[in-house]
């Protein structure tokens, strides 16, 4: 299944079953975080932003104008990250490939 990176959370359609085993993996495309605040900010690909890769997002010594305060979904994952979870489940960071397991009957 194809994701657009121009929408929010977007539904597989899938039915996954409690206790099965999801493979997510990235095949290709890039991002980038709100191009609309940020104007050209860099793209990147499933492994997001790493710390210093731009001023705007990454500047420690200016928290007050790190734009990406109350955006972020994973506090501990580079932001911009590929990102999935399994129906109502924990959100989490796919990076180039993962498999999660459904806690719950779930879409």
């Amino acid at each position: 299944m194809a994701v657009d990176s121009r929408h929010g959370w977007q539904s597989t359609g899938l039915f996954v079953e409690q206790g099965a085993t999801v493979a997510v993996t990235y095949r290709s495309g890039t991002w980038t975080i709100d191009r609309r605040r940020l104007g050209e900010t860099p793209f990147v690909d499933s492994g997001g932003y790493s710390p210093g890769a731009h001023p705007i997002v990454y500047d420690p010594t200016k928290p007050s104008e790190d734009f990406t305060l109350g955006c972020r979904i994973l506090e501990n994952a580079d932001h911009g990250i590929l990102i999935a979870r399994v129906g109502s489940g924990e959100v989490v960071p796919i990076g180039k490939a993962r498999s999660l397991t459904s806690a719950a009957f779930n879409q």
